[in-house]
């Protein structure tokens, strides 16, 4: 496949199932992400898992801030 054939191809899809991920497999996951690696090894990243009442007041914060027009200049 070349570079072409492989953009045309790819497939982009937003949308996420109601289905809660199993605890072991965010825990997998996440045990894997870890070592993976980054530019000049700084591992920029953090992580934060939340589930339940938590999850839905990121999810509502995060859709009213896109409504509202608001950007981060990280994402």
């Amino acid at each position: 496949m070349d570079v072409l054939e492989a953009i045309r191809g790819r497939r982009s899809v937003r949308r996420f199932l109601a289905t809660p991920v199993p605890e072991a497999t965010l825990r997998a996951i996440l045990e894997v992400a870890a070592r993976a690696p980054s530019g000049t090894t700084s591992q920029p990243w953090q992580v934060t898992v939340v589930a339940g009442a938590a999850r839905q007041r990121v999810c509502d914060a995060v859709t009213e801030a896109a409504k509202a027009g608001e950007r981060s200049p990280e994402y």
